[in-house]
């Protein structure tokens, strides 16, 4: 009986997440539950100070028919922390417990090269948790550009920049419990928690930064994957005959369209060739950066307006064949490249044209989404929202407590 009132507690948070205004009949129809059970839950939530039930009312028929009172999230029930780091930066977010901005810090990577990982979220942390003392924090959610190891604690990431992170060492400094999962789950969550309005049930996320990923959110599944392949759409072959990526195949779609490739093609065009306008730009190789090849292009730089042409027509191309295998009803794209309005319109343009071969009743809603470099670390409150509030047993399963670290 616990587990089932349980199980119905968490569906009916997760209802209000996505309802924000929502009556008992909203959720006994919609969750298929009885008026007894929404009853004693939302009792239950109210008690614990989760929930409140509003002064408003609305009639749901026509006449004379009795009002029903308005059941909402307390915002004011606590607030959640998001820490992303990334090769862009370190960003920290504090939000209310549905997603409203507190404050934010933001550092780009250069200021935190070489320095402690674990020390810097940790500090990131604890310092938002300073600044403001008169709020009651719930949690803690961490964006990481990889994979979490729930067993180890540690992040699965070709990149061994990243090698000294271990979440028990953040734990252990912290007051707070503490979760982790992939930076753009992370961006998907808040997507689907936080801005309700503008979202439906299920959808796709990518991410074109870095690296490449791309995040499938169905309102049955908030739950961390455990297939690692699931999502790599950078690792997907758009060239069997191209270059030779990191993780061992030729042609990745990340070898063609990451900043992390795109920045490496720059600097060898930089030193094989005398007449780049890169040359112009820049005095050595290594100050070649995505702003650099953005200026580059719109000097008419003929191997890096190519390049950009093919990257952006086979990120279009793979943009395409996701939404031909997936019964989203969105998709939502992520990346600084794609703020440019002609970068945007060819992309668009390109899924548009892969996908007129067949009729389909069912119109998928393709949407650049402004970019923000605190749009992970926003996510990571999301995670902290979804592992502490909705309490998704998924979830439970891999938090850390600080209390279970001092003794």
């Amino acid at each position: 009986m616990a587990e089932s009132f349980n199980t119905n507690q968490i569906n009916v948070v997760q209802y209000l997440y996505r309802h924000p205004a929502a009556t008992r009949t909203d959720i006994t129809q919609m969750l298929n539950i009885t008026p007894a059970t929404v009853s004693a839950v939302i009792a239950q939530l109210i008690s614990l100070h989760l929930v409140v039930e509003t002064g408003e009312e609305i009639a749901r028929t026509t006449g004379s028919g009795r009002k029903q009172k308005i059941i909402s999230l307390d915002p004011n029930y606590g607030c959640l922390i998001g820490v992303d780091f990334t090769l862009a930066g370190f960003a920290a977010y504090a939000t209310d417990l549905t997603g409203h901005h507190i404050d934010h810090s933001y550092q780009p990577y250069e200021e935190i090269a070489g320095q402690s990982l674990n020390s810097n979220v940790a500090n990131a942390i604890n310092n938002l948790v300073s600044a403001h003392p008169e709020r009651h924090f719930i949690g803690v959610g961490l964006s990481i550009p990889g994979h979490y190891d729930s067993e180890n604690h540690t992040l699965i990431s070709n990149n061994q920049m990243w090698q000294g992170f271990d979440l028990k060492i953040i734990a252990a400094d912290i007051s707070l419990p503490i979760v982790a999962e992939n930076n753009v789950e992370c961006m998907a969550m808040a997507q689907y928690l936080f801005d309700v309005e503008s979202t439906p049930e299920n959808f796709l996320f990518m991410h074109a930064g870095f690296g490449l990923y791309c995040a499938f959110l169905q309102s049955k599944g908030l739950h961390p994957k455990r297939n690692y392949y699931i999502g790599e759409i950078g690792h997907t072959v758009v060239d069997p005959e191209g270059f030779q990526c990191e993780c061992g195949k030729r042609g990745c779609l990340q070898t063609y369209i990451s900043e992390t490739w795109l920045v490496k093609r720059a600097r060898d065009l930089y030193q094989s060739s005398s007449i780049t306008v890169l040359r112009s730009l820049v005095k050595s190789p290594d100050k070649i950066n995505l702003d650099t090849i953005l200026a580059a292009y719109r000097l008419g730089d003929s191997y890096i307006t190519k390049m950009l042409q093919d990257g952006l027509h086979y990120l279009a191309i793979a943009v395409a064949n996701l939404l031909m295998m997936s019964d989203a009803d969105a998709i939502y794209l992520n990346s600084r490249l794609l703020q440019d309005p002609a970068f945007s319109d060819q992309v668009l343009a390109t899924i548009n044209n892969q996908l007129r071969f067949i009729p389909t009743k069912k119109n998928t809603s393709v949407e650049v989404v402004k970019y923000d470099n605190t749009r992970a670390a926003r996510g990571a409150c999301a995670l902290a929202a979804l592992a502490f509030v909705v309490q998704n047993p998924g979830y439970q399963a891999i938090a850390l407590s600080a209390s279970t670290n001092h003794h």
